[in-house]
């Protein structure tokens, strides 16, 4: 028998997508799939859409008597799982029924702890699906900048997954840790097709560009907090320490792009002498201009800001 995948999902307050993940997950081509939901606290018509599901025992599902944050739902929805692989999808996006198997497939072949993919995107208020650039592969630098694999495309190992869970309570999303961890720990491979079709509308960030300088600073205040786990990581192993130096330049550039005071940003571009590297310092032409001008001004010119 194909091993169980179970899909983990938290949500909140996503009466008007949440089906059609739901649905997504359970109408993929690979047959021995488990769907485990964690309703984090929501105020809408979540429990009675979760309540369609009663006769379904593919379905877990459990709820929040008030709001935790998405790392703790999925953690939660983590501690109903039983498959012996476990992907994730963001309950306002929706799976392509391919891709599951694909990633199975993919996953067994390059004997790797975690697979990912891209994914095609679109407005809420638009039918028109847009693919996305084509991705980089991460490594153990360019993964200190940013994220570069999308959580709603991953599929990992539980030898993968005992290490990753819990995720800290306190991160506001969850696919930066996961894919640290498989980068610096384990063995990951992306396969090169559209997993997932990402949804964009107003209540998310991370594409919406609505409002670029305001999502730009909301972001770029998570990573703050991502880099200070991602820095006790690195120093609890001796065999990375070298990477603390890259991790501490990064957070020093993110602190001058989230400052508005000339003074502030002064002192930490000269404090960030300190931490320079031949893989950072291509980021400096830059970093003297949000210096200089602040993040604010140059975030009306958006093709000269690369965070």
């Amino acid at each position: 028998m194909i091993p169980k995948i179970s899909f983990i999902i938290a949500t909140y307050n996503n009466e008007l997508f949440l089906k059609k993940c739901i649905d997504s997950c359970l109408n993929q081509t690979y047959e021995n799939i488990e769907v485990c939901i964690t309703d984090d606290g929501s105020n809408d018509s979540t429990s009675n859409i979760l309540e369609l599901y009663d006769d379904d025992t593919r379905i877990k599902f459990s709820s929040f008597k008030q709001n935790k944050g998405i790392c703790s739902a999925l953690n939660n929805s983590y501690k109903m799982t039983s498959g012996k692989y476990i992907a994730i999808i963001d309950a306002d996006d929706i799976n392509y029924d391919d891709r599951i198997e694909r990633q199975y497939k993919h996953l067994k072949k390059t004997n790797s702890d975690l697979v990912y993919s891209n994914f095609d995107y679109f407005y809420d208020n638009s039918k028109t699906l847009i693919k996305n650039k084509k991705l980089k592969e991460p490594n153990k630098v360019s993964i200190l900048f940013d994220n570069l694999i999308s959580g709603g495309s991953m599929l990992f190992s539980r030898k993968m997954s005992s290490k990753v869970f819990p995720i800290p309570d306190d991160l506001e999303f969850s696919d930066w840790w996961i894919a640290f961890q498989a980068v610096y720990f384990f063995n990951f491979s992306l396969i090169d097709f559209p997993s997932f079709k990402y949804r964009i509308h107003k209540n998310n960030t991370s594409g919406n560009n609505d409002n670029f300088f305001q999502n730009k600073r909301k972001n770029l205040a998570r990573h703050v907090r991502y880099l200070d786990y991602i820095n006790k990581v690195l120093l609890s192993n001796h065999k990375l320490k070298k990477y603390v130096i890259i991790s501490k330049f990064n957070l020093l550039y993110k602190k001058s792009i989230l400052s508005d005071s000339f003074k502030e940003r002064l002192i930490i571009f000269i404090n960030s002498f300190k931490y320079v590297t031949p893989s950072n310092i291509k980021k400096y032409p830059i970093f003297i201009l949000i210096t200089l001008f602040g993040f604010r001004t140059l975030a009306f010119i958006k093709n000269l800001v690369r965070y």
